[in-house]
């Protein structure tokens, strides 16, 4: 998976140079500003399941969780470069339905936090002032994750999930009317490192907490956003968005008890993760 991801990153450099040396950028609104900052806030839908898994042993988790991002956007005007910066914090409970390692059933909720960083550079280009108002943009980046899953039931403990990812997407613009504009933006996310950390002294102080590698596999986002500029400097965002990710088995990991050995091992199933969005906020031009 990451040789054929190394071999999309290539092609897609290549093709992003041609084009927007062929199509230098233009701003969709005259006097645009290269320069813009969203707050917005965010409510997602988050759908959590185990898979590869016999019944009734899969578990899963659905619920609403809160939260906000930030989001730095540059467009160059004469060079048709681009950059972007997000950061995006979620906090609140889901619906945790699920059994124990016996198979007795579990119905609890689960504290989660979610904390994630992107950074995008990629370029732009247009038709120019004579063709259609629409601009495409070609990008890749670094991103990183983290989820803390406060488990409850009889003996409370957390999950702590963390990965790197890199995305490639594409994100088209277009401009709706004088002050609508509407855009696609569609990526794959190729997960790196990823990892988990299973806190098991919080049930006793004496056991250890496993760290285990978890099976990288692609990930998705789509998102929609729409924009009215109600001034020359601000705008307002509503964006709609669907995100997919996805891990294999873990390997196994020993438990200690004391330090000592003992005979039990745990592992990660495979899981997967949909999760629906809605932003509403501000962007600032400048």
């Amino acid at each position: 998976m990451l040789e054929k991801g190394k071999e999309m990153l290539k092609k897609w450099v290549v093709i992003s140079i041609l084009i927007s040396l062929a199509f230098p950028a233009f701003p969709l609104f005259a006097g645009e500003s290269p320069h813009s900052l969203e707050a917005n806030f965010k409510a997602s839908y988050h759908d959590y399941k185990e898979i590869d898994l016999p019944e009734p042993f899969k578990s899963q988790e659905k619920g609403f969780l809160p939260g906000m991002n930030l989001r730095y956007n540059y467009r160059g005007t004469k060079i048709p470069v681009y950059g972007r910066l997000i950061f995006e914090y979620q906090q609140g409970e889901t619906d945790y339905d699920g059994t124990t390692q016996g198979g007795s059933p579990i119905k609890d909720k689960t504290d989660n936090k979610f904390i994630s960083g992107e950074g995008n550079i990629g370029f732009t280009f247009s038709a120019g002032p004579k063709g259609p108002p629409v601009s495409t943009t070609f990008y890749t980046g670094l991103g990183y994750r983290y989820w803390d899953r406060g488990l409850g039931g009889p003996s409370p403990y957390s999950e702590e999930y963390s990965w790197k990812y890199i995305p490639v997407g594409v994100l088209v613009t277009y401009r709706i009317s004088e002050r609508w504009t509407g855009e696609v933006e569609i990526a794959a996310w190729f997960i790196l490192d990823a990892d988990i950390k299973v806190n098991l002294s919080e049930v006793d102080s004496n056991l250890n907490n496993p760290k285990m590698d978890l099976g990288n596999r692609v990930g998705w986002k789509i998102e929609l956003p729409f924009a009215y500029r109600f001034s020359d400097r601000w705008s307002l965002n509503f964006v709609p968005s669907y995100e997919y990710y996805a891990f294999g088995n873990s390997n196994p990991a020993a438990i200690t008890y004391a330090g000592a050995p003992t005979p039990i091992t745990v592992y990660e199933p495979a899981s997967r993760s949909n999760i629906f969005s809605l932003s509403i906020g501000f962007k600032l031009h400048f």
